[in-house]
């Protein structure tokens, strides 16, 4: 992605943690000549490989076309996609044009199919994730093999090698502490999640900074 010096973030280890707080998120491969993008929860997962130490894990429906071209990409992208907000040209000192605040991941790798097995444990710690907050859990191990086996079938289980990682955290960076902290301030009064969390998130860096 463009990804202008001021704006990267170069944070392993935070990138992972954001990837962590946002596994929902769109794989995009090349699919009979064009691109394709499917929209599933991943799981990252720590795995000793020859491009880094963790892999990215999802499943699709069979159905879903995209599968059936994997072998054809060399390199495929995730890209998590974080809080954004609009932020005003009236919210600084001198006249300026709007834009927008944001927070993104992309992920770049090499994509292999799972096996049985390795989907079913794949699925079995997805469950057990999600299943966690949820007042009466139903994890796999309750349910029955034959089902489990029949359900399998439906989809395609996949993995995702990590081999670069670009995090873009577009928070106003090149502008002064007092239109830095306005924006923030103005981002504070509004209803709307993510432009709090953007608030938060400004506020943190600037603090750190």
């Amino acid at each position: 992605m463009y990804l202008p010096k001021l704006f990267a973030n170069e944070n392993t280890p935070e990138l992972i943690g954001f990837m962590r707080q946002h596994p929902f998120a769109m794989l995009v491969t090349q699919h009979e000549g064009r691109p394709f993008a499917s929209h599933l929860p991943f799981e990252i997962v720590e795995k000793p490989t020859p491009g880094g130490q963790f892999v990215l894990q999802a499943h699709l429906s069979r159905a879903n076309p995209q599968w059936r071209s994997f072998g054809e990409n060399e390199e495929v992208l995730v890209v998590f996609a974080g809080p954004h907000a609009y932020v005003s040209s009236s919210w600084y000192a001198e006249m300026n044009v709007s834009t927008w605040n944001y927070v993104a991941v992309h992920a770049y790798g090499k994509l292999r199919i799972l096996d049985e097995a390795e989907l079913r444990d794949a699925l079995a710690r997805l469950t057990r994730r999600y299943e966690a907050g949820v007042e009466n859990p139903l994890f796999m191990e309750a349910m029955p093999d034959d089902y489990i086996a029949r359900q399998l079938h439906g989809i395609v289980g996949f993995e995702v090698e990590i081999t670069a990682l670009e995090g873009k955290w577009k928070l106003s960076q090149n502008r002064s502490d007092a239109d830095f902290h306005r924006i923030v301030g103005e981002l504070e009064k509004s209803e709307d999640p993510d432009s709090q969390a953007v608030a938060a998130t400004m506020k943190g860096m600037r603090a750190e900074g």
